[in-house]
């Protein structure tokens, strides 16, 4: 379950610009009739970071440079963070469900959604980002120029309403933005400046994934490349061309990140066709190219081996955190 969350995570959290330095949280409450859980994940630029779950009751610093750095009365900090933003979720969800079942059905399990983050950019200035989703539909955002809660559906307007007239509720929402979350992110890069700002140069396969006698599906494949922004894109005759799919950026378990780009071609002219990949890690515009045919049979089992050794990685942490789960069940 969390694992997917996390995916969710990754795929909702919006990204920021290689310049800038942003701390991010996802709070998740899910409940139904029978018992609720609650996550909160945590990320400085796209590295995971941190992690706390009503079933711990616990922050979880992920990194080793942060467990050895970082004093602990910190997580004890972020603990009771963790606990407070549990509890008021959950009161947030009894009132959400009394005004929102008429919308969305009053059959379980509710999903209740908040991403938390604030940005610095290079010149010192802060902007931040709060948006509230109630089963996969966000339903508000707060302003904090405006210093206000914005409903961004109908049956949110009285929800911003009352948190509008709640005293202290905007002033407090952003001082934790621009204050509160700025100095905890400022921490993290102090001590993991070299693990956070790191740049991986992603790798390239360009491919076929099926042929016809009147078109050819062609596929780029970057991955392996950190940190997570890249501009990938299919151009030919110097024309970009539109994808039939939309880019999503995946993580590995390595902690970087692949993506895939597919266009239709024409059999007679897929040497007119080329991927062009742009990231942080190099300074320029990287072009590939459809190997020529008799070097394509080498690049296709590359790519096989490449995703078995993820897919065994994956299942190599899984069958680890299972077994490690099972022992301290068994020591209990």
């Amino acid at each position: 379950m969390f694992g997917l969350i996390l995916l969710c995570v990754c795929l909702l959290v919006p990204s920021v610009c290689p310049a800038s330095h942003t701390l991010q949280y996802a709070f998740t409450l899910i409940s139904d009739s029978a018992r609720a859980s609650y996550f909160i994940v945590a990320f400085v630029n796209d590295a995971q970071i941190g992690r706390y779950s009503s079933d711990t009751q616990q922050v979880e610093p992920l990194l080793d440079w942060m467990k050895k750095g970082i004093k602990r009365e910190h997580w004890e900090t972020m603990t009771s963070w963790g606990k407070h933003y549990q509890n008021c979720h959950t009161k947030d969800m009894g009132f959400f469900k009394d005004r929102f079942n008429r919308t969305y059905g009053d059959r379980g399990p509710f999903i209740y959604q908040v991403t938390f983050a604030c940005e610095v950019e290079e010149d010192g200035s802060v902007r931040g980002h709060e948006a509230f989703a109630y089963n996969g539909n966000e339903f508000m955002f707060f302003d904090k120029d405006k210093m206000q809660f914005v409903a961004v559906r109908r049956e949110a307007e009285v929800v911003a309403q009352v948190w509008n007239g709640q005293q202290f509720s905007a002033i407090k929402h952003k001082k934790h933005m621009e204050q509160d979350c700025v100095e905890w992110m400022k921490l993290y890069l102090t001590y993991g400046k070299g693990h956070l700002e790191k740049k991986v140069r992603p790798k390239v396969k360009v491919f076929p994934l099926e042929s016809g006698d009147s078109e050819t599906k062609l596929c780029c494949w970057v991955f392996g490349f950190y940190p997570r922004d890249v501009d990938v894109r299919w151009v030919r005759n110097g024309t970009q061309l539109d994808s039939e799919e939309q880019k999503e950026i995946l993580p590995n378990p390595d902690g970087t990140y692949q993506v895939r780009l597919t266009v239709t071609a024409q059999p007679a002219e897929l040497d007119t066709y080329f991927c062009h990949v742009d990231h942080s890690s190099v300074n320029d515009t990287q072009i590939y190219s459809l190997p020529e045919p008799g070097k394509r049979s080498h690049a296709l089992i590359a790519i096989i081996a490449c995703v078995a050794v993820t897919v065994i990685i994956a299942g190599v942490i899984i069958v680890h955190k299972c077994r490690t789960k099972e022992e301290n069940t068994e020591v209990k």
